[in-house]
């Protein structure tokens, strides 16, 4: 599957940019739906990813992460972000491939690891 086969919200009108909202920890991007819409009504796309085993990608790790002890759950927490992070460049390299002119990305609490660890070269 795709990570953005789940959630994606197209930009009305002609494409200016593109957003990647990534979500956090045990949520799926669909929680960001609602602040996404905002900026497709002003010609954003705005694509609302699930991490590795959340939301539609769900196979049933964070019933297993949820067994941990904290230590170990924070270290599983962040390999879900470094998995992420190859897909988050290729979701905005795709953006630019089909033309957004600005391609951003924002996440929160784990996304936001995933999202600063894609600035990353």
């Amino acid at each position: 599957m795709h990570p953005a086969d789940c959630e994606h919200l197209p930009a009305a009108g002609a494409l200016r940019g593109s957003v990647i909202v990534l979500h956090g920890y045990g949520a799926s991007g669909a929680v960001h739906a609602g602040d996404g819409r905002a900026f497709a009504e002003h010609g954003v796309e705005v694509l609302l990813p699930d991490a590795p085993g959340h939301g539609c990608r769900n196979d049933g790790r964070l019933a297993k992460l949820a067994q941990l002890h904290d230590g170990r759950r924070r270290a599983a927490i962040l390999d879900i972000a470094r998995q992420w992070i190859p897909e988050v460049r290729m979701l905005a390299a795709e953006r630019r491939a089909r033309g957004a002119r600005r391609v951003v990305v924002v996440g929160t609490s784990m996304g936001g690891f995933a999202a600063l660890g894609a600035l990353r070269a």
